[in-house]
């Protein structure tokens, strides 16, 4: 892997330039060698941030490149199908969710591109009631049915990781899925005083 300055000159003269990232995954090529790719950046703190990511991603073997990632709406009608053995109810419920909720907002997004900061900002537009692109206006949302959508879009990125389309669940890492030491110690205290009878 590496990190390097590309400079080039454009057709009306100009002199651009950009730090591009060079790196190859075990998945091999038509030539029976290592897949070699290559992502382009306009800072090199950027450049340097991914390409730490992608280290440590591809030692684990979770790393997908953007071009073999899938997007939002083709994982959710995987989903979907994965879904099949489910009540009708629980899957119309599903369905509803994708077409309402999540497809509007990031449908066309590529899994591999998706980041705790996109999905943090996709529950507050619900919330607030923002349309999506292409709508002219849309209701806000109560915070059931944003916390409902949400696990919705977990479960999706957790069926998609399981067949190798994304590296990791951005939803497991939101702060609300996961309660303080304080919060922890509050609630075992709760549950320790209910009594049964």
């Amino acid at each position: 892997m590496s990190v390097r300055k590309h400079t080039w000159t454009t057709k009306s003269g100009e002199e651009r330039s950009a730090y591009l990232v060079q790196y190859s995954t075990a998945e091999l090529d038509k030539r029976g060698k290592r897949k070699r790719h290559v992502k382009f950046f306009d800072k090199k703190k950027d450049a340097q941030a991914y390409e730490a990511q992608v280290r440590v991603d591809v030692g684990k073997g979770e790393h997908v490149p953007t071009s073999k990632s899938i997007t939002v709406d083709k994982a959710g009608a995987h989903w979907i199908d994965s879904c099949a053995d489910l009540e009708r109810t629980t899957r119309d419920g599903y369905e509803q969710h994708l077409r309402d909720h999540i497809n509007p907002y990031m449908g066309g997004l590529k899994l591999s591109v998706l980041t705790v900061a996109i999905v943090r900002d996709w529950q507050d537009k619900l919330r607030k009631g923002v349309p999506a692109p292409g709508q002219t206006e849309a209701a806000p949302r109560k915070p059931n049915m944003v916390k409902r959508v949400t696990g919705s879009l977990g479960a999706l990125l957790a069926d998609a990781q399981e067949r190798g389309h994304v590296g990791q669940n951005v939803v497991r890492s939101l702060r609300a899925n996961r309660k303080r030491g304080k919060e922890r110690k509050a609630e075992r205290r709760a549950k320790g005083k209910l009594r049964v009878g």
